[in-house]
This record gives structure tokens, sequence and C-alpha cells, in this order.
């Protein structure tokens, strides 16, 4: 499971500073989301399928959030556990959960989508890339216990080796 998490806070998407973009949905106007293409990860799932027979599957949580019409959650990290404790993700049981951070206003939802993810998939090995965990691994081992690894540069060839020793 690759995961994208939200390039916003939580504060600057439920309470937008007056000179922002904003979003209208049936439950407020919130902060915009900002998507872009996750270069990243997708390079990541095609050299891993193309090398081994492994299902892969992506969640960007910043499409999660366009698509919602209300947003109804008192924090992101309630809308991390609601959405990976849908049987959709349940039944999937992912060996390895990658989280790609490029942002640094995505660090504390990277933070959180790795307790969250500790809590509902005990037994995956939780890891992270991109350039935030590249730059900023001891602020991330310092504030959370729940990563595995970090990826410093590119991961391609240890996320390879990682799925070939399972």
């Amino acid at each position: 499971m690759l995961i994208v998490p939200p390039y916003v806070s939580f504060d600057s998407f439920v309470n937008p500073l007056f000179n922002e973009r904003t979003v209208v949905k049936k439950s407020g106007n919130y902060g915009s989301v900002v998507t872009d293409m996750p270069i990243g990860l997708i390079s990541l799932s095609t050299y891993l399928k193309k090398h081994t027979a492994i299902e892969i599957k992506l969640i960007d949580f910043n499409i999660v959030l366009n698509k919602m019409e209300s947003f109804e959650y008192s924090s992101f990290s309630a809308l991390f556990d609601d959405f990976l404790s849908a049987e959709e993700w349940i039944n999937y049981t992912p060996g390895i959960i990658g989280i790609s951070t490029l942002f640094t206003p995505s660090y504390y939802n990277m933070i959180d989508i790795a307790h969250v993810a500790r809590n509902i998939f005990p037994n995956a090995l939780i890891i992270a890339g991109g350039g935030v965990p590249t730059n900023m691994y001891n602020e991330i081992f310092r504030d959370s216990t729940c990563f595995d690894a970090l990826c410093y540069g590119e991961g391609e060839k240890p996320l390879l080796g990682c799925y070939v020793s399972q």
C-alpha cells in the first residue's frame, strides 16, 4: 500500500486564512487542497511490478479530500482511521505501507498516517520516503516510533529488496 498524505495541515484545511483559496463543501468552506501526479509512487509501483508479482494499492489523501462532499472529522487522524478501517483496506492487509511525503506541511499528516496504520495493520512494515524523510529523518524518528525504516533518496531497489525477502 502506498500513501500520499494531505499537502495541507488540518488547521489550514478547516480554518483557511482570508487570503487563501477555498472550496465549498456541504459542511462549509475549506482550504483548497492541491493535487499533483504522484510520480515517485508511480515509479516505485512500476518498478516493483516489473520485477515481482505484487499487488499495489495507492491512496492519495489529497484526492480523497477533494472528492468529499462534506467534511465531518475532528482531525485528519480521524479521517485516516475511518478510511483505512474500511472493509476494502482491512481485507487487503498490506505487508508494506509506504508513505511518500514531499512537502513539510505534510509532516504531521505523515506521522498521523503512520500511527493509524500501525494500529490497523500491526504486522505491516511501515516506511516513508520523499523529500521530508530524506531531510528530516532525525525529527521523524524523534516524533514517532511507528516507522520501521525511512528511505534516503531513491527507494526502488531497497523496496524491491523488502518485497523479495518477504
